[in-house]
């Protein structure tokens, strides 16, 4: 985003939409720029496997569902998602 150039969460939120929405390119693109700006972001991890998982590209999503996981372990759903 323009106003707070090294923000993620315009983009994790902008992923999050596309993702709803279906739009799984622009998601994809979003989160991967939301991780960029903010490494250790669980949810944006989560998001982005989620989207691998949509697309059926497995290995990818395993990778950012063990990365959420070894983030926030707490976190169910993205043990639940593994």
């Amino acid at each position: 985003m323009e106003a707070v150039p090294n923000y993620d969460g315009g983009d994790k939120g902008m992923g999050s939409v596309h993702l709803a929405m279906g739009f799984f390119p622009q998601a994809e693109a979003s989160l991967n720029k939301a991780i960029e700006l903010k490494q250790d972001e669980a949810s944006s991890h989560g998001s982005l496997g989620y989207v691998y998982l949509a697309t059926h590209r497995l290995d990818l999503a395993e990778k950012e569902f063990k990365i959420a996981v070894k983030l926030e372990p707490e976190r169910g759903e993205i043990h639940y998602m593994l």
